[in-house]
């Protein structure tokens, strides 16, 4: 039994003899949706920006943000969080950048409810594409989506490598004004993370700033990559951990790397 007055709207769903409803997530929801996440995503989430509690300041900011850029949905028992998922409209497409369920509610459907939910957005709003991306070692969630007819589009490497055991060569300056360093870290200490602009020579990089320590190659243009990696070390080394560099199309064995992870991009026509 279901009941979708619209793709914003209030959703109803009866899974064993319980009503379930999607709704759309506010800020009070944060603290339930950021357990959800850390709780699916542990092993995925050195990658990224939700490492420090602190990012829920960020999350908050989404949800309040004014736009239909980015949306969250929520489905609840009563007034009980039990999962949700997260989508950004890219142009045409519709990007899934969450779906998570609680541990303890798996397997009852309620994923592919807000899987259903999701896509009923995308075609509501005319987008062309559903499209996602999924580690390939989460075997279940890659074999899900399959099921569910999405197909495999591109492919890509992310690595964390060691910044102390990362070579440089001591002539590389990497540079940034003081107040943008200053004006980064303190937003890193809001929300838990941040980026600022740097430049290297003709080179110019975008450096993300993580949980205190960690660094993240967010671009580079006018150098190359291995430049790049070793201007940041040279720079960062002894104020950041770890350096994580994504949208590799190989993975450079000579780099001392901690872990890495083969990114699938998957995608279904709305």
């Amino acid at each position: 039994m279901e009941c979708l007055d619209f793709a914003w709207g209030r959703n109803l769903k009866m899974v064993n003899e319980e009503f379930y409803s999607i709704r759309l997530a506010t800020c009070g929801d944060v603290e339930d949706i950021y357990a959800i996440k850390t709780q699916s995503f542990s092993k995925y989430l050195h990658y990224t920006i939700y490492q420090s509690p602190l990012s829920m300041n960020y999350l908050r900011e989404l949800i309040r943000q004014d736009t239909k850029t980015d949306t969250f949905f929520v489905i609840c028992r009563g007034s009980e969080v039990l999962g949700y998922y997260h989508g950004a409209f890219h142009g045409a497409d519709f990007f899934l950048n969450y779906i998570a369920v609680r541990s303890d509610m798996r397997g009852q459907g309620l994923g592919e409810i807000l899987l259903k939910h999701y896509e009923n957005v995308a075609r509501t709003y005319g987008c062309k594409w559903m499209v996602l991306e999924v580690f390939a070692t989460n075997q279940d969630a890659w074999n899900w989506y399959l099921k569910h007819e999405y197909q495999p589009s591109a492919c890509s490497f992310i690595v964390c490598l060691d910044l102390h055991a990362l070579c440089d060569a001591g002539d590389l300056c990497l540079t940034w004004a003081s107040a943008d360093w200053s004006a980064a870290r303190q937003q890193e200490s809001t929300r838990g993370f941040s980026k600022i602009e740097a430049v290297c020579g003709e080179g110019q990089l975008t450096i993300g700033l993580i949980a205190d320590h960690i660094c993240k190659l967010l671009h580079y243009e006018d150098m190359s990559l291995e430049l790049a990696v070793s201007a940041i070390a040279h720079k960062l080394r002894g104020k950041r951990d770890f350096l994580v560099v994504p949208s590799l199309s190989t993975v450079p064995l000579e780099w001392p790397i901690l872990s890495s992870e083969k990114i699938v991009s998957l995608c279904k026509l709305a």
